[in-house]
């Protein structure tokens, strides 16, 4: 199981377990609590990942959006599952959810921020394949005018 960052999650980890363990019928709570789980995310802890390997790497500074699709788009997948299970078998895992992804339009979208001037090439680089079929060129230049850089932001704002 995850170990999220709240002081309360293993007690009522253990609770949930021992109450399912002792043969109670726990299906719509178990439903409930790997939706909750679903969108937990560590705030900081072990991350091992590539090259990384930090005993404290601090999740919290990715500011990403965690999508979940629908229970009825995921085609029996799992909304949680354990990493090293998940590594077994990867390629099925992903397959079962190759149709849930977020959708979204260029006009979505309200700000672009990378680290510094020398990203902005590569970004535009992509937002012009990601958007060549759904945005004229036009609506890519102002998309582009969208970016901005940490720098920008902490010196302007």
């Amino acid at each position: 199981m995850p170990q999220p960052h709240c002081p309360w999650f293993p007690f009522a980890t253990y609770q949930f377990l021992k109450l399912r363990n002792e043969g109670h019928d726990l299906t719509i709570e178990s439903s409930e609590l790997q939706k909750y789980y679903s969108y937990i995310k560590n705030y900081e802890g072990r991350l091992v990942k590539g090259k990384v390997n930090d005993e404290n790497y601090r999740f919290y500074n990715e500011r990403e959006w965690r999508y979940i699709p629908p229970k009825d788009d995921i085609k029996g997948a799992l909304l949680w599952i354990d990493g090293k299970i998940y590594m077994k078998d990867k390629e099925q895992y992903n397959q079962k959810i190759s149709d849930c992804y977020l959708k979204f339009s260029h006009t979505d979208i309200s700000y672009l921020i990378v680290d510094n001037d020398d990203e902005i090439p590569t970004l535009l680089d992509t937002l012009d394949k990601i958007f060549e079929d759904t945005a004229t060129a036009k609506e890519l230049r102002i998309l582009a005018t969208r970016i901005m850089t940490k720098n920008q932001i902490w010196n302007n704002f």
